[in-house]
């Protein structure tokens, strides 16, 4: 059955054809212009595609896709269109192999114009086929076919040797055709269909290998032995093990060469008939050259016959033909033939991907990620972990890999089930599934050669493409289903980065409930590609509500041990004497841990002897000697991309080196080499340095003019683009010297930047204007104080208000009157939101005495004004009359917004000096009545006024919010609704709405990122809310995630006060690692450096240090801390909140409790003391308040001997805490609850609150139920 049946490829948007350059049994091969590049390429055609051919089609260009030497034809790119598929190449101009030595074989007819028609190849049996059956198409010739269409007469006898041979061309030739053939041996490959029509030479004397349709990996000794190789070859150039179906090897390659010199110095094949007679001549051996040959070149006699040997361990080895060809010895690693690799220092992760394998093959449904950053060894892990269980038989291990150049359908799954279809050949045919056309529809490889429902006849399929794919994927799951069911099934899938997103539904569907077969899947990724892989994202995605029913296992590579990287080295090395040893540990000092880098070191030690040996090895001896080596465009494209320092798109690359004669071959080549990498974008692909140090050296080593050569070449290219990259373009023309327009270009990304609300990226190319054009007048840029000015509000809008207020303090030094003022405010401000409290209050003398205000000496003064405002605000009411912004005078708004700042810079610092300036803000935007500076104080009063949680406080500072919302809807402000959210969250919080509080701060979060102003401040109380929600709900992997976050973000920022803020906000959650010293340690240090005035940052390190301490067991530590610390909080106002009072009272509650177990002498004192919490604690109001009491009562109960009384309130938190969404604190009430009730129940009702409460990321689950419900330390706990 035919896929389809091509005339040939006419071309599309990127292909033009131009002509048709050969035509074969199963490809036409026509040159080609890639307009996307503008290279001519040739481009090879399948046009008669059975499942075998297109098998074949695609393992030829996948097996060389990585493989670049000047001997082998290069290979570009694999394409799929409807049911066409071709590859481009190289396209080679030249002359056929022998035309170019002048010499023709003396019968024409033995060597057809059209090759493939002398290829044999034994057919695939397919499943439908059975065990025994025989099978012969067009475009395969089996051995019995090649009996009639093979054959030729017996060579011509001349009565004396007639010949004369060119012996130095031959060696020339034959030198160059050694050379291609030990790099495709050094690669692991063999050609196995080597002769003069996959030869050509380039004018420039340059032989080239072609057509590598029969290619196939070198087997390792333990892999090659089981059923016979299938017939396969050109039989006048085949070797004799080829013929008995025994393996092929490096061996074969060379009696192919053996023939082809035969024939080059007598102008005769040496072997000729039928496929019988031809096998009988070599058993017999060749005629003697010298009976055609007048004075034949000894040296070349005696070649050709060793490569003739019958045995192919006696014939010479590649580099002994170098040797007697009179070439220097090439310096190609030697072929794997001898063992296989052993991997080195992956053994964790091996036996990670073993433990997989058998919960696969124990029923369940596995999926392994292997990711790490390249050159990390991803591949060879994957390749280890196949070969072993290959190598036991007991799975069935089906591996492929995606490209990054091909351009198929469901591209990361291709190569995957075209090795499937060589799986399943083997099988019988009810192994295959009804419908099993809906996959093979799908990839074509895998259709059935002799299907009995051929597809006329067949079930019509679903045109709807979902459809179809859904049928698809679950015939390939009932497939997959019946052959687990006879073996253990591994899928081994490599390079998922470069895949697609049709595959990540593809895998997402397989994975998915109902009928998820049994097994083991393995993707490799690699992990510095991640965050740009459409389908590794879309994948995370589809497969996250998987969790429960796909079991996942995480497989990180870390770069390798100095020890590990020293055995890798010596391995590779071969030897292992001292001075290997000592050669590898300085290899492995190299290295860095990357094994891609420690076989580079290796390569380089091998191939230059003694000379590597000698002075300092570094990574940039072996880049310069890599370097020197590299055709002139290479070198250059290689060049221009490190001095890009940034991903280039291809094209821009190639035409930037093309006058350095730089090609799609030179891109190739450093792509082999592992001194390239490429990245596919939606635009088309991204060249790159592989390796940054690799980058750094290349630069280093060069001259300033050539780098100024490599940057001008680079603008040139980007500026000819219809919409060129400012930001590019002003970069690559400052190094190329030419300021004032880098500067001018400079500025237009800039202001590209800050509309794109990219302001960090904005005030960095504000600078970069700044800094190249000082010193000039350019009439076109705009003065040098208003570009100061554009960089200082970037900064501030990018949230980094600690390095914007230097900037607005040098504005204002020579600044008018009035705006000296605003830029001192503006200064003020970003220092004390920033958290720079004390650079901001030195500030604040001469700025509030210029207002008209005062700062409050103590917080007891703040707090009787803030009484005193209070009063005035109720006497007054929130009633204003509206005007707008330019009919208020300059001074009171800069006041207004004065009294802004301070407040949101302290009320998560110093609340009550916080209060006290919103306050005043308040009272004079009311009386302003400009309604955005009403919205936004009377929004935080009312917000903060909620924290009180009293239900006098809840209504009041509901309604003050909620007016304050109205006002923020109508002028339609995401930065007021936002700031809204955000308070209403608060409101959720105080009343345990733990759901709601999350959602509110998210959606408020999201509000300020859509708003062009600076929202530093709100941004953080959002984020500090959530974590606060997080922390009281003891969700503890979530609180660590989200501090991580916002730390990350923090820093970016330069936002010192909320990297202090996320780091203790997830205090706790570092508490629940089970570390408790290191914790507190770190607490510490956090606030070592911070002001004095930081009291809300200080108790919270005194929560986590008492916490910590109860978790370790030293009870009297936290009591006298607890007790220590107390009138401090109370002078600090924190027990005004309801968060504040709850957790102060539970900390000092659970304190009592702990103590009272150990102190049985003022045990009652202190079951009195918590008791008095407990109760206080019932009566706040939120919905964890009662249960909580509950939880500590039981505590109280059971340390008085009452276990019925105990058990009792630990079933009614239970219920409260359930109610109220606390999965942890219900675990814990269950954890002690299964302890009183002892026996099997207790048990099970112990390992349940455990699993809780590890899930949520609790290293400990009984130390820490012992922490926060104190009082059951008997045998029943554990």
């Amino acid at each position: 059955m035919r896929i389809a049946a091509q005339q040939g490829f006419e071309g599309n948007e990127r292909f033009e054809v131009r002509r048709t350059l050969g035509v074969g049994g199963f490809g036409i091969v026509c040159e080609a212009l890639d307009r996307r590049t503008g290279s001519v390429v040739a481009l090879k055609t399948l046009h008669k595609a059975s499942p075998g051919s297109l098998y074949r089609f695609k393992q030829e260009f996948r097996l060389l896709t990585e493989l670049v030497h000047p001997n082998l034809v290069t290979l570009y790119e694999l394409f799929s269109e409807g049911s066409t598929w071709f590859f481009t190449m190289e396209l080679i101009e030249g002359h056929a192999f022998l035309d170019y030595l002048r010499l023709k074989p003396s019968e024409e007819s033995a060597e057809p114009s059209n090759p493939d028609e002398l290829t044999a190849t034994s057919p695939q049996r397919h499943p439908n086929q059975g065990t025994g059956a025989s099978h012969s198409t067009p475009d395969e010739l089996t051995a019995t076919s090649l009996n009639a269409t093979t054959g030729s007469q017996a060579p011509v006898l001349p009565a004396a040797p007639t010949r004369i041979v060119d012996a130095e061309r031959l060696r020339q030739v034959f030198r160059e055709l050694v050379q291609g053939l030990r790099a495709l041996h050094a690669s692991g490959l063999i050609h196995r269909d080597l002769k003069p029509s996959n030869v050509r030479v380039t004018p420039q004397g340059r032989v080239v290998i072609l057509d590598f349709g029969l290619a196939k990996p070198l087997m390792y000794p333990s892999a090659s032995m089981g059923s016979p190789e299938p017939l396969a070859g050109s039989p006048p150039y085949m070797a004799p093990e080829q013929w008995d179906l025994q393996p092929s090897t490096e061996a074969t390659d060379w009696y192919s060469v053996g023939v082809m010199l035969y024939e080059c110095l007598t102008g005769q094949r040496p072997f000729s008939g039928n496929m019988q007679e031809m096998r009988q001549t070599q058993r017999r051996g060749a005629t003697p050259i010298s009976r055609f040959v007048v004075d034949p070149p000894a040296d070349l006699v005696s070649l050709c016959e060793d490569l003739l040997r019958e045995d192919p361990t006696a014939r010479p080895s590649g580099a002994e033909v170098m040797r007697r060809l009179g070439g220097r010895d090439a310096t190609e690693a030697p072929p794997p033939t001898a063992r296989e690799p052993r991997l080195v220092g992956r053994e964790k992760e091996l036996a990670t991907l073993r433990v997989a394998a058998s919960r696969g093959a124990a029923g369940e449904t596995m999926l392994a990620r292997v990711h790490g950053l390249a050159g990390l060894g991803k591949s060879a892990l994957l390749e280890a972990f196949a070969r072993e269980l290959r190598r036991e038989e007991h799975a069935l291990v089906v591996s492929g890999r995606c490209y990054e150049r091909e351009s198929v359908p469901y591209k990361a799954l291709d190569s995957l089930m075209d090795s499937l279809s060589r799986v399943i050949s083997q099988f019988p045919r009810e192994l295959i599934p009804e419908h099993f056309q809906a996959l093979a529809r799908l990839f074509p490889v895998l259709r059935l050669n002799e299907d009995p429902l051929s597809e006329e006849h067949a079930e019509p399929l679903p045109e709807d493409p979902l459809q179809a794919r859904a049928l698809a994927v679950r015939v390939l799951k009932e497939l997959l289903r019946r052959m687990a069911s006879h073996r253990p099934l591994v899928l081994l899938l490599d390079d998922l980065q470069w895949g697609d997103l049709d595959s990540a539904r593809f895998l997402a569907e397989l994975l998915s409930p109902p009928s998820a077969p049994p097994l083991l899947l393995v993707l490799s990724y690699r992990s510095d590609e991640a965050a740009n892989s459409p389908c590794l994202e879309a994948l995370r995605q589809l497969l996250e509500p998987l969790s429960w029913t796909v079991a996942p296992v995480e497989v990180a590579l870390p770069p390798l041990s100095p020890e590990d990287s020293a055995r890798l080295a010596l391995e590779r090395l071969g030897v292992e004497d001292p001075a290997a040893r000592a050669q590898a540990e300085r290899i492995a000092r190299e290295a860095g841990g990357s094994p891609l880098l420690a076989e580079e070191f290796v390569r380089y030690v091998t191939s230059n002897g003694e000379r590597a040996t000698s002075g300092e090895l570094s990574l940039g001896r072996v880049v310069d000697a890599r370097v020197q080596h590299l055709p002139e465009g290479a070198r250059q494209l290689l060049e221009l991309l490190a001095v890009a320092g940034h991903p280039l798109e291809q094209t821009l690359a190639l035409d930037a080196a093309r006058p350095s004669k730089a090609t799609l071959s030179s891109l190739a080549l450093l792509r082999s080499s592992h001194l390239l990498r490429t990245r596919a974008t939606p635009g088309g692909v991204d060249l790159e340095v592989s390796h940054d140090r690799i980058r750094e050296r290349l630069v280093e080593t060069l001259q300033a003019p050539a780098i100024q050569g490599h940057h001008r070449r680079l603008a040139d290219v980007l500026e000819a683009q219809p919409q060129p990259d400012p930001e590019r373009l002003a970069l690559h023309l400052h190094g190329a010297g030419e300021l004032v327009r880098a500067a001018l270009h400079a500025l237009t990304a800039a202001e590209r930047a800050r509309e794109a609300l990219a302001f960090a990226r904005a005030a960095e190319l504000y600078g970069f204007a700044l800094e190249w054009s000082q010193g000039t007048q350019v009439s076109s840029l705009p003065p040098r104080r208003e570009l100061e000015r554009a960089r200082a509000e970037a900064l501030a809008l990018a949230g980094r208000g600690t390095e914007a207020a230097p900037l607005f303090l040098r504005l204002a030094e020579d600044a008018p009157a009035h705006e000296w003022l605003e830029l001192q405010c503006r200064a003020i401000e970003h220092y004390m939101v920033g958290g720079r409290i004390d650079d901001g209050t030195a500030l604040l003398g001469p700025v509030l005495e210029r207002l008209g205000l005062s700062y409050p000496r103590s917080t007891a003064l703040a707090l009787l004004e803030v009484v005193w405002l209070l009063a005035r605000l109720k006497l007054r009411g929130i009633e204003f009359t509206e005007r707008p912004e330019s009919e208020v005078p300059p001074l009171q708004l800069q006041r207004i917004d004065l009294l802004w700042a301070l407040a949101r810079s302290l009320l998560n610092v110093e609340p009550t000096r916080g209060l006290l300036f919103l306050l005043r803000g308040l009272l004079l935007a009311l009386e302003a009545g400009e309604p955005q500076r009403v919205a936004r104080p009377l929004i935080a009063f009312g917000g903060t006024w909620l924290f009180q949680g009293s239900p006098g406080a809840l209504e009041s500072g509901t309604r003050d919010l909620e007016r304050g919302v109205a006002l923020a809807r109508r002028l339609n402000s995401p930065e007021l609704l936002g700031l809204a959210d955000i308070f209403r969250g608060v409101r959720s919080l105080t009343v345990g709405r733990w759901a709601d509080a999350l959602a509110q701060a998210e959606a408020g979060l999201e509000r300020m990122r859509e708003s062009r102003r600076d929202t530093l401040w709100e941004g953080g109380m959002a984020r500090a809310m959530a974590m606060l929600a997080l922390d009281l709900t003891h969700r503890m992997t979530e609180l660590r995630e989200h501090g991580s976050d916002w730390y990350r973000v923090a820093v970016e920022q330069g936002d010192a006060y909320s990297q202090v803020t996320a780091l203790l906000g997830t205090g706790m959650g570092l508490l629940a690692t089970g570390d408790a010293e290191g914790t507190c340690q770190r607490m510490r240090e956090l606030t070592a450096s911070w002001p004095r005035t930081g009291t809300i940052q200080h108790i919270s390190v005194f929560l986590v240090e008492a916490w910590a301490d109860l978790y370790q067991g030293q009870h009297a530590r936290a009591w006298q801390r607890i007790t220590q610390m107390w009138p401090k909080v109370k002078s600090a106002q924190f027990l005004r909140a309801l968060i504040g009072r709850m957790r102060m009272y539970t900390v000092r509650a659970c304190g009592a409790l702990a103590h009272a177990e150990h102190d049985t002498s003022a045990r009652e004192k202190l079951l009195a003391s918590a008791e008095k919490d407990a109760e206080f604690i019932s009566r706040q109001g939120r919905s964890d308040c009662v249960p909580m009491s509950h939880l500590l009562r039981a505590g109280i109960a059971h340390l008085r001997g009452d276990p019925a009384g105990a058990r009792s309130h630990l079933s009614s938190a239970i219920q409260g805490f359930e109610a109220a969404g606390m999965a942890v604190h219900t675990a814990i009430a269950r954890h002690h609850l299964g302890g009183l009730i002892g026996g099997d129940e207790g048990r099970s009702l112990i390992e349940a609150a455990h699993a809780v409460m590890t899930s949520h990321g609790i290293a400990e689950p009984a130390r820490w139920a012992a922490t926060f419900a104190p009082g059951f330390s008997t045998p029943g706990a554990r």
